[in-house]
């Protein structure tokens, strides 16, 4: 589901500001945010249902994996908007590429 919000959330910034150099980089600060936080819930979860037993620490960690692929899936993108940002593509990289 987080996946799914980060890619949806990269999309409308790119529709809506564009695909120039001002949209990747509000993109690529978009994934740095969203990194950051599912990287945060995930590497906390256990810490957070020792310190508060309740529903939602329970929640997150039975959700951890699933938010540690979000948090993956987020930097990738990531990745992919500083290539674009750079104008790498894959076709460059192969043509620029030593024999």
């Amino acid at each position: 589901m987080a996946t799914v919000a980060v890619l949806t959330i990269v999309g409308s910034i790119l529709a809506l500001v564009g695909a120039d150099e001002a949209g990747i980089r509000m993109g690529i600060r978009a994934t740095a945010r969203t990194s950051v936080v599912l990287f945060s819930l995930a590497f906390a979860a256990s810490a957070l249902r020792r310190r508060w037993r309740n529903d939602a620490t329970a929640w997150l960690l039975r959700h951890r994996r699933q938010i540690g692929v979000s948090f993956a899936v987020s930097h990738v993108v990531h990745l992919l908007l500083i290539f674009a940002l750079f104008g790498w593509t894959w076709a460059g990289f192969v043509a620029g590429r030593p024999s």
